[in-house]
């Protein structure tokens, strides 16, 4: 399994990174919204882990984007942020989430998560 991390915050994705690859994921690394956009159009990922919070692009506008390519409108996604205000969770199912999750986080949660939702995905169209 690949899961695509998408935090601006290096030592986050450093520390997700090694959670990753503990449990057998390989960890793809984006520091950025625009960035992480690509990544997942280029390498296609089984999860991406997306943050809300980034200065180039956040991650409401990242998910928009990925659930109108078809490319990558299938591709589970999980917010994995510090917004905590239910606002913020409903917006993201709203723009079609598969799991929200606030920092700080529980491991066994997270990896529960991505598993899950892994195992949920569509076939590629």
């Amino acid at each position: 399994m690949r899961v695509l991390i998408v935090d601006d915050d290096p030592d986050m994705v450093m520390v997700l990174g090694m959670l990753m690859k503990v449990n057998g994921i390989t960890a793809l690394k984006a520091f950025g919204g625009v960035e992480g956009l690509e990544k997942a159009r280029t390498d296609k990922p089984d999860v991406i882990l997306l943050d809300i919070m980034m200065p180039d692009m956040d991650g409401y506008e990242v998910i928009k984007e990925l659930r109108s390519d078809k490319t990558t409108k299938g591709i589970p996604v999980v917010f994995l942020t510090a917004r905590t205000d239910e606002e913020y969770k409903e917006r993201a199912e709203t723009l079609g989430a598969d799991g929200y999750i606030t920092k700080p986080y529980d491991r066994d949660s997270l990896m529960e998560t991505i598993r899950r939702v892994a195992g949920s995905q569509t076939a590629p169209m």
